[in-house]
């Protein structure tokens, strides 16, 4: 499956940077995952191509939260990968993945879009703050 194919990069950074957080690649796995949640009507996975050949992808799901005593609710789109293919970075399939899941959240009404890249990450929190996205919390750990 393309998807399990082209996560491999992404997978690669996450593990060698984070080895305690994230297993190293395994295709056949991200490829099952996936396989697992394609069908479900809140996910929405975007694949770029041409001539064939798998560019990118986009794994997104929807969220609508209920306000409580603390938090207003939200109707959110929240992009769980971005990957595009190494030797395709810097081409415009990241930002056309991207403006592809924001028209599908305004189709849906969902207001929000959520995401979140590791500290280590420089590249691509570059890359989301061009494409107007902020820092809205920060997440702290604590190993026991």
């Amino acid at each position: 499956m393309a998807l399990g194919e082209l996560n491999t990069s992404v997978q690669e950074l996450h593990a060698r940077v984070r080895p305690t957080d994230f297993h190293a690649p395994d295709a056949a796995a991200a490829a099952s995952y996936f396989r697992d949640r394609l069908t479900a009507v809140t996910v929405l996975v975007l694949l770029a191509e041409a001539d064939g050949q798998p560019l990118g992808y986009l794994y997104a799901e929807e969220q609508r939260l209920e306000a409580d005593a603390f938090r207003q609710s939200a109707n959110v789109l929240h992009v769980h990968h971005l990957c595009t293919h190494p030797d395709r970075r810097r081409s415009g399939i990241g930002r056309a993945l991207m403006t592809t899941a924001e028209q599908h959240a305004a189709s849906r009404a969902l207001d929000t879009l959520l995401l979140s890249t590791g500290s280590f990450n420089i590249d691509a929190q570059r890359f989301f703050g061009a494409l107007g996205c902020e820092p809205y919390s920060i997440r702290l750990i604590r190993r026991l």
